[in-house]
């Protein structure tokens, strides 16, 4: 299963509205069967999602069903559904397509967090279905799009289809202002993409390893570094641009993740495989 930027799924406007989703909990099951097992990072695997209306269901008549893969994940909560439902069934039937998330998902030594599913419509799907994105009660916002390739930058990342590892960024504990800096306008407590730069630096000073590393910065700010493990893996790849006199760069995610018992914002970043380094 590839992970990808929720923004190359959607309407190219961007423009999003998301909905309140409920009952993962009792779905725990199904969405580690889709996204995998935890892992101290947690999800953040982009899903199609069907969202598909129940008039049959005795407890809500006006329930929508959330799938992934054809399996049932969730709900839309209560009061979306009123409101969606009607419009679904006479415009589409009752089925419509839309973007989806798989967040959660992490286990660590001190913490565990349950699997959750975030959904999100077009405004382009609003004005289908006849409704205005106020009348969701929802806050639009536009989602974080990359910007693209610029003149001498290397942007490392595989092809859509190709599984791909994320590597591991520490110590961003200590540019938690640079990390908060970089973040959307308006924007709330949740995961979102953002372009990070890599280099080789002289040494990593919040770490007990001596030598050169791969540092990690969002324009001009460092907030991070990756462990000498990836250093070892990467390293050659940020080397060689450098070499040709280009900037490299990549995918970062930027989420809320825990550490030794604390809550702070985090960074992984996507990268390519390496033949011959698993």
């Amino acid at each position: 299963m590839v992970e990808a930027d929720v923004q190359e799924q959607v309407d190219p406007a961007g423009d999003l509205v998301e909905l309140d989703i409920v009952g993962e909990s009792y779905r725990q099951d199904v969405l580690k069967a889709i996204s995998g097992p935890k892992h101290a990072e947690g999800k953040h695997m982009s899903v199609g999602t069907t969202l598909r209306c129940e008039p049959g269901n005795q407890s809500d008549p006006h329930a929508i069903r959330v799938e992934v893969m054809g399996k049932h994940v969730a709900y839309v909560a209560r009061q979306h559904a009123a409101i969606l439902s009607p419009a679904m069934t006479a415009a589409f039937r009752g089925v419509i397509e839309a973007p989806g998330m798989i967040v959660g998902g992490w286990h660590s030594h001190d913490s565990e967090g349950h699997y959750g599913i975030r959904v999100w419509i077009t405004t382009r799907e609003t004005t289908r279905l006849g409704l205005r994105p106020d009348q969701l009660d929802a806050r639009l916002r536009k989602y974080p799009a990359l910007p693209p390739l610029g003149n001498g930058e290397r942007r490392l990342g595989p092809a859509p289809s190709e599984s791909h590892p994320w590597a591991t960024v520490t110590c961003e504990e200590n540019y938690q202002d640079a990390i908060i800096k970089a973040m959307p306008q308006s924007w709330d407590d949740h995961s979102w993409p953002v372009l990070v730069g890599l280099s080789i630096v002289a040494d990593n000073p919040y770490s007990k390893h001596d030598g050169p590393c791969v540092g990690v910065a969002i324009g001009d700010h460092q907030v991070g570094f990756l462990t000498p493990k990836m250093t070892e893996r990467f390293g050659p790849l940020i080397e060689a641009a450098t070499s040709a006199a280009l900037r490299t760069t990549a995918e970062g995610w930027a989420y809320r993740g825990a550490k030794r018992g604390s809550t702070f914002w985090r960074l992984r970043v996507s990268m390519p495989n390496v033949p011959g380094t698993d």
